[in-house]
Formats: structure tokens, sequence, C-alpha cells
């Protein structure tokens, strides 16, 4: 079982994710995939924060 923390999460959100990561992520099967509502609301948090048209993104 793996937690997904806000910096593993928002990491895949950038231009350019680490492919590291990535590789890591595939190997783990999605069901063993886990995160906080805690880690949750930071990136909701963090979405709102940006700029119009700095890298926002949908999380929905």
């Amino acid at each position: 079982m793996y937690l997904l923390d806000t910096d593993i999460l928002s990491n895949l959100f950038r231009p350019t994710p680490s492919t590291t990561l990535i590789a890591k992520l595939a190997t783990v099967p999605v069901e063993q995939q886990f995160t906080s509502s805690i880690t949750l609301g930071e990136l909701v948090y963090g979405s709102l924060r940006l700029d119009q048209g700095a890298g926002r993104c949908s999380i929905s």
C-alpha cells in the first residue's frame, strides 16, 4: 500500500513530471495507491492560489 502525499501528486501535474516517479508508480497496482483527505485539501488550496494562466489545471 502506498499513501501518496502532496509532493508526489503535485509532481505529476507539472509540465515535465519526474520520469523516475512515473516509472515507480507504474509498478504499483492502482488499487494499492491511496491519498489522504489532507493531501486532497492541499492540492485544491494550491490550485486555487495559482494565477489563471500560470499552470492552473483541473483536479476534478
